[in-house]
């Protein structure tokens, strides 16, 4: 026992000052320190309680409610330089490097707001200081990393920057592939570029992302299809559908309006229902971004 003991000593001993074991360690310090050197604010960063809670949950009206979704979907900090890009404001200003905090959000809509960084987590987060308003948002919304979606600023709308890239974003995550309409063997394909075959008789589709200030159709989920006629024509050439799925199933109702005619066109008045029938599609194949 006693050699046992004295030889499993010699063995801790040669490990503590083995020179390979010393430089195996000194390695791995110098690869958490490169790591910890790398890291920088700069770049593109995203809530993931919107940009990935709505293709989760499948449901655009329902996390566009967030105050921040409002002005702060995504973050660009470029060296002195921070941009926010929201579904109603945008919103560019300097900003602190060296400061606990990022930036203080003023012209928000719903008060003010401060970012900060957590050097721990190395994520953002944004807190409502002072609403303004009755009620105050005490949640704190995290920010990360996300330089895959920086595609979302190369198509920037005049109105909403990002406006236009969300909604090719959702057709593509949410919509595109080939479908069969439940009770028939008919195939429907939605594309994601907005193109739509072989659903009655449309043409083209676009989801409303919920972007701006109007939305008069009490906060459901719709999706608008259009048909191609001739351009003198004067019948309506959209219809509007809610939407929601159950699993990989898309459930449509249509919307619908009283009828009134102005000199031979036909025009909806402002009052709507919804139908009380349902059209069903499963997916079958998910289609690849084209």
């Amino acid at each position: 026992m006693k050699v046992f003991l004295s030889i499993l000593t010699l063995f801790i001993l040669f490990c503590c000052t083995n020179p390979e074991s010393q430089q195996m360690n000194d390695s791995q310090q110098e690869i958490v320190d490169s790591t910890q050197d790398t890291f920088t604010v700069n770049g593109l960063w995203a809530m993931p309680n919107y940009v990935d809670s709505v293709l989760a949950y499948k449901s655009i009206s329902k996390f566009r409610k967030q105050w921040p979704a409002w002005f702060a979907i995504l973050i660009e900090i470029d060296k002195d330089t921070l941009r926010s890009y929201g579904s109603i404001i945008n919103i560019e200003a300097p900003y602190m490097p060296k400061s606990d905090t990022l930036q203080v959000f003023e012209k928000t809509l719903t008060g003010q707001w401060i970012l900060t960084l957590n050097e721990k987590t190395k994520k953002l987060e944004l807190r409502n200081s002072d609403s303004k308003r009755e009620d105050k948002d005490t949640n704190v919304y995290v920010f990360e990393k996300r330089p895959d979606l920086s595609f979302l600023l190369d198509t920037p709308n005049p109105a909403h920057y990002t406006s236009i890239s969300f909604t090719s974003y959702f057709h593509d995550q949410l919509f595109a592939g080939t479908y069969e309409l439940i009770g028939t063997n008919q195939q429907v394909t939605l594309s994601s570029n907005g193109q739509i075959k072989g659903f009655q008789d449309f043409h083209k589709y676009t989801v409303d992302n919920y972007f701006g200030t109007l939305h008069p159709y009490n906060s459901l989920d719709n999706i608008i299809f259009k048909r191609e006629l001739p351009e003198n024509s004067n019948e309506i050439d959209w219809e509007l559908f809610k939407w929601e799925f159950h699993g990989d199933t898309l459930i449509l109702t249509q919307f619908y309006w009283e009828i009134l005619k102005n000199k031979g066109r036909e025009l909806r008045s402002e009052n709507w229902k919804l139908s009380g029938e349902q059209i069903k599609m499963i997916r079958k194949l998910k289609l690849d971004k084209q």
